[in-house]
């Protein structure tokens, strides 16, 4: 799919012909220098957690998710105790939860959590927008 501009378009006419009622989607994120040899750059949500707000904690982002085995890494090197495959809103997602005896030891838990459960748990989007999620953050935050 080609759009070509003219000096009357307005931001929408030319977003209306490159994604017609379409949002921007993760495969149009993350696709777009393969498929139309052009960066698709776009304003994404920032990670507003406590964690994320911090900049000295652990982010969303320090964790290490392994998408074929079911299993996500913190920076501390624990590996998550349940990976649950949910529905939230009408939008499938992954909840990932650490377990409450790997926290509580741990000497990185201040910068990690402060759920009186002691567990750290993330709500991951499906692998193609959690990946074109984290990339677009990375590269608006540098």
């Amino acid at each position: 799919m080609a759009a070509s501009s003219t000096n009357t378009d307005t931001p929408r006419d030319l977003h209306g012909r490159v994604f017609g009622n379409r949002n921007a989607t993760a495969e149009l994120i993350h696709g777009s220098v393969k498929t139309y040899g052009i960066a698709l750059i776009t304003p994404v949500l920032l990670d507003t957690s406590r964690q994320a707000k911090a900049q000295a904690d652990f982010a969303a982002t320090d964790f290490t998710i392994d998408w074929e085995a079911g299993k996500a890494t913190c920076p501390a090197g624990h590996t998550s105790a349940t990976w649950n495959p949910v529905v939230s809103e009408g939008i499938p997602k992954t909840v990932v939860t650490f377990a409450a005896l790997d926290r509580i030891p741990c000497p990185f838990k201040p910068q990690c959590t402060t759920a009186k459960k002691n567990r750290r748990q993330h709500s991951l989007h499906p692998r193609q927008m959690t990946e074109a999620l984290r990339h677009t953050r990375t590269q608006h935050s540098t």
